[in-house]
């Protein structure tokens, strides 16, 4: 509806002003002509159809042209915010937790989901651009020293710099919104370990923050999917630092707004759920990290340190957000991912080795609501799979 109001509203402004041209036209004509026969120091010269006023009247026909061009601009203008106005309530739930920097970034460019066409951007941003490039011509046109000459030359060249610049504009937005497309495919990498964990606390902390904003109402993009072999990121190898404490009171915090949502009876849920590896995986793993991080080292103690600490960490989880939304097996692929909202992250998590200092390859964000939808299809079969393994007892 509000895509059809602003074509809408573009067209019916612009041959409103046409019609408001066509009649200042004539009022300067007509009263050229009078002018003419009333007095000889109000010359009207008239050349091939074309008039020039004198001094006295130049002004007041040259403000006339440009209160036109002035309300062509406005609705170019409004015509470009109301198509702007309809991606954003088009894709409300996509861009909820994104800055008003970012939200502003999307509404021009790209919209990160595959069901947003390019049109409305490239509409919206020719007629607001356009609009705003009319405007400020105006403005420049208004001072008393400048005047306005209509002639073939002229209304030539504007006629073709007008269209130049559509099309120029046009092609400017479409290439905008096929890169950021791009980019938005391809996802953003991610350095080591440490950075993918600050990356995904702060995407939960961004998340548990929408959801207090909202109410502490849930909406389909309070949801959280994590497929990893430990899922208490920074227990190994950095324990302590602000990056570790962060992802577990914001994984936590999380948690916790599941289980209040859990216990309202109507409206959508707060989503938390793990795919971990079992209590040997843990243990495995976690020694692995310290024969491989500590060689030589009596690391008994912290071994058994980090069990601990991982084991209460999933309990906690678990306590708040009910039986069966953490799944614990003894086969993790290697390739994982946590989605948060509408962000995938995605990595390999291996222990530290020579080749791999970090622990971490191929790490990276991917922001997409089409595509989180489809990891969250592969976390569901990945669930199904796991399930099935455990009644048989492997």
């Amino acid at each position: 509806m509000i895509r059809f109001l602003a074509i809408g509203t573009l067209a019916i402004s612009i041959l409103y002003c046409f019609v408001l041209n066509s009649d200042a036209l004539s009022e300067n004509i007509t009263s050229s002509q009078e002018i003419q026969s009333a007095s000889v120091d109000s010359t009207v010269i008239h050349v091939d159809g074309r008039h020039a006023t004198t001094a006295n009247n130049t002004f007041m026909d040259h403000l006339g042209y440009l209160w036109i061009w002035s309300m062509i601009s406005v609705a170019l203008i409004i015509a470009g915010l109301l198509m702007y106005f309809y991606i954003w309530r088009s894709n409300k739930d996509a861009l909820s937790c994104f800055s008003f920097r970012d939200k502003v970034m999307c509404l021009v460019s790209h919209v990160p989901d595959d069901e947003s066409p390019a049109w409305p951007h490239v509409f919206a941003g020719v007629m607001a651009s356009f609009g705003f490039c009319v405007f400020v011509g105006v403005v420049l046109a208004c001072w008393p020293t400048s005047s306005l000459h209509y002639d073939e030359t002229g209304t030539f060249l504007a006629a073709s710099g007008f269209v130049f610049a559509i099309l120029i504009s046009v092609i400017s937005f479409w290439t905008l919104w096929q890169t950021r497309k791009i980019e938005r495919l391809y996802g953003e990498s991610i350095e080591g370990f440490k950075g993918l964990t600050q990356k995904i606390a702060e995407e939960i902390a961004k998340l548990n923050d929408d959801f207090r904003k909202h109410g502490q109402k849930a909406s389909k993009h309070h949801r959280i999917f994590i497929v990893t072999t430990n899922p208490y990121f920074g227990i190994l190898s950095f324990h302590g630092d602000k990056e570790e404490q962060d992802f577990k009171l914001n994984l936590l915090g999380a948690s916790d707004y599941v289980k209040k949502t859990s216990a309202q009876k109507d409206g959508e849920k707060y989503v938390l759920e793990v795919i971990c590896g079992d209590s040997n995986q843990i243990i495995k793993f976690n020694e692995h990290f310290y024969k491989e991080h500590e060689p030589g080292t009596d690391s008994a103690a912290e071994i058994k340190r980090s069990n601990d600490a991982t084991e209460h960490f999933i309990k906690s989880i678990e306590d708040n957000t009910g039986a069966g939304s953490i799944i614990r097996t003894s086969v993790i692929p290697e390739v994982q991912f946590a989605i948060i909202g509408n962000v995938v992250y995605e990595f390999i998590l291996l222990p530290p080795r020579k080749e791999s200092p970090t622990g971490i390859m191929g790490a990276r964000r991917i922001a997409d609501r089409a595509i989180c939808s489809r990891f969250v299809n592969q976390f569901k079969v990945l669930q199904q799979y796991c399930t099935a393994l455990k009644s048989t007892g492997k």
